[in-house]
């Protein structure tokens, strides 16, 4: 027979492999990777996959061991060790009621816990099993096992410490004091160190993906705008396959200007402050059965629109024809989202609107509102003393309004500072007289200094994403669509925190999907077509074995002549129905006395491996490999054992 041994190798620990990828490859159920070495992905990936198949097959021996112990090919032995697993398990949960019951759920308390009972479990097996293991196991002379095994069945009293006995005398005398109180004291010395790993991970590292908790609002307005380089190999192939374009213009001198993106200071794991970039399917899970209201100048209205963008809608940048003082509102009919812009560019309107939220009863309380102003004001009314009194006045009214609603209404209010301004690029001379950027700055003193920013759910820090791209602004007020976009995004972000629950509206419900909605059938039928072949020509490997028997790397051998050649003997010795349609030819060429056993140990370590983990799969375990045999009619005569098989023909 033929194999690979890189599948052998693999299909191994397919289980296993299977297991431990939700648990090291992905991590807080598939939405995220782990992440060890920070700041290099390719060499972080190598680690982690080295780290995940070392567990996988770490786990695929423990998996044989225990099950050789517990479940060996004895009925009786068989259920005495299940009622035992259940009675364990049903003490172990009652040990954790106790512990949630009286308060006690604490790191200090398990741990202590976790090493007595633990002791009293390792106790318990070894006074079970141990005994019968060690009579009817042979001794490990290879393997990370090897000096532990030696250890256990070489130790003696004190009296015969100096004396090295022989194999047959290790077998016939109990362990010393040593070998019995060891095991347990490195158990409980592993068990502390891994208690404290794992509290220290829990305690300073990122933890599981949760929504951003309210302290992270000293992180969301902190970042950069960083440059990118468009001319990469992926984005180059995308564009000549998805869009025919043979090259890209790649900005290759600094004079030119990249293209940027924004992104936000790296902050300490324990923070659990993980800002990221949220595509249209997040934000409309984030803002369904929800009304969102802008309130404000353009500055606001950008806004508006960019948060439409990162919603999926396909926004008009520059269009006369929309009437700019205007009122403008989008609905999601399909997930009950409506968002609205209301225009107030003055803080008397600001304030008008919130009058009418908090004391008319026919309005309908938006679930939260995001406001802005204060360019319009120092551009129209703060020329005198007494329109800068009037304001100050009007701005105190509204903090009260904004707090009202915040405090007595629970609606979320979102104040958004006045972006940067570009002087240079002003292009009335009144604005260049009263709305400069030192002026701004000194609006933003105002509100601050009068409490607006202590009053509000979050505060969208306007200079923050725009001081980068101040140059940019072709009007001096106004940024590119992309630079409102990073705005976008940090208020999304902040989304987490400042959204209220939503109260489901018995009547709407959840729609539940209908049956085969998800569904793909070009792919229900790919699955069906590979479930065939493997069934039905006996290849696991979706036709490939067939195919190197066609090309000729494994000639004159096919997967269901390697399927009849490793069960065919099975079968008989089994009194099971014969397997193949030449069933005499191929039972005549593997015939059972040709088995035969070797004193020696196998010169090949492979062999001898191999023969361990056949005996452990027909009959539990290495310890209790006879009895399976001996019911097939083979007298197991020595230590290790081989199967040859001749070729008649």
């Amino acid at each position: 027979a033929y194999s690979l041994d890189l599948f052998h190798e693999l299909g191994k620990t397919t289980l296993e492999t299977y297991l431990m990828q939700h648990h090291i490859w992905l991590t807080s159920d598939a939405k995220s990777l782990l992440v060890l070495i920070p700041g290099y992905p390719k060499i972080n990936m190598l680690f982690v996959t080295v780290l995940y198949f070392f567990v996988s097959r770490r786990l695929y021996r423990l998996t044989l061991y225990l099950r050789g112990m517990f479940l060996p090919n004895d009925e009786q032995f068989c259920f005495r060790s299940t009622v035992s697993i259940i009675a364990v398990i049903l003490v172990y949960y009652f040990v954790a009621l106790s512990l949630t019951v009286m308060n006690l759920t604490n790191l200090t308390s398990i741990g202590v816990i976790s090493v007595m009972c633990g002791i009293c479990l390792y106790q318990f097996i070894m006074d079970t099993t141990w005994s019968s293991f060690r009579e009817s196991a042979p001794p490990m002379t290879t393997g990370p096992e090897s000096f532990l095994d030696a250890f256990m069945r070489t130790q003696h009293s004190v009296q015969s410490k100096y004396k090295a006995p022989s194999q047959n005398q290790n077998r016939d005398q109990p362990e010393s004091l040593i070998a019995r109180v060891s095991p347990p004291i490195i158990g409980s010395m592993t068990l502390f160190i891994v208690g404290l790993a794992w509290h220290g991970a829990a305690s300073r590292g990122a933890g599981k993906i949760i929504p951003l908790p309210p302290p992270c609002e000293q992180f969301a307005n902190t970042g950069r705008w960083i440059p990118i380089e468009a001319c990469n190999a992926i984005d180059m192939g995308r564009a000549r396959r998805d869009e025919g374009i043979a090259t890209l213009n790649c900005y290759a001198h600094q004079n030119s200007s990249p293209l940027k993106v924004w992104g936000w200071n790296v902050t300490s794991p324990d923070s659990l402050c993980r800002f990221s970039h949220r595509d249209p399917t997040h934000v409309k899970k984030d803002l369904k059965n929800r009304r969102v209201v802008f309130v404000g100048d353009s500055m606001t209205r950008n806004m508006y629109y960019a948060l439409l963008r990162s919603m999926g809608v396909r926004t008009a940048y520059y269009d006369a024809t929309v009437g700019k003082h205007s009122d403008i509102d989008f609905e999601f009919e399909s997930d009950r989202i409506k968002l609205e812009f209301k225009w107030a560019p003055l803080a008397v309107d600001q304030h008008q609107f919130f009058k009418d939220v908090l004391h008319r009863s026919e309005y309908d309380a938006p679930d939260v509102i995001i406001a802005g102003g204060g360019a319009w004001d120092r551009l129209h009314v703060y020329a005198t003393d007494e329109d800068q009194n009037s304001l100050k006045t009007t701005v105190k009214e509204l903090v009260k309004e904004i707090r009202q609603a915040v405090d007595t209404k629970n609606i979320p209010v979102v104040w958004t500072i006045p972006t940067m301004i570009h002087t240079e690029a002003l292009t009335h001379e009144e604005k260049r007289d009263h709305m400069k950027e030192e002026d701004m700055e000194e609006m933003r003193v105002l509100y601050n200094s009068l409490g607006m920013l202590t009053v509000t759910s979050f505060v969208l820090d306007g200079p923050a994403f725009t001081r980068d791209r101040v140059e940019e602004s072709y009007d001096g007020v106004h940024y590119p669509p992309d630079v409102y976009d990073g705005g976008a995004q940090i208020l999304i972000n902040a989304f987490d925190w400042v959204l209220r629950p939503v109260v489901e509206d018995e009547t709407q419900g959840n729609k539940i999907p209908q049956p085969g909605k998800m569904a793909n059938p070009y792919l229900g039928v790919m699955m069906l077509c590979f479930v065939f072949i493997g069934l039905m020509f006996f290849d696991g490997f979706l036709g490939f074995s067939y195919m190197a028997g066609l090309v000729g790397v494994v000639k004159g051998m096919m997967p269901g002549d390697m399927y009849e050649e490793a069960f065919a003997l099975l079968h008989r010795q089994l009194r099971l129905p014969a397997i193949g349609s030449a069933q005499e030819d191929k039972l005549h060429s593997i015939d059972a006395d040709r088995l035969f056993f070797q004193d020696e140990e196998p010169q090949d370590e492979t062999l001898k491996d191999v023969d361990d983990e056949i005996a452990s799969l027909l009959s539990g375990s290495p310890a209790s490999g006879g009895l399976m045999m001996e019911q097939m009619g083979v007298t197991n005569s020595g230590p290790a054992m081989a199967v040859r098989v001749k070729d008649d023909d």
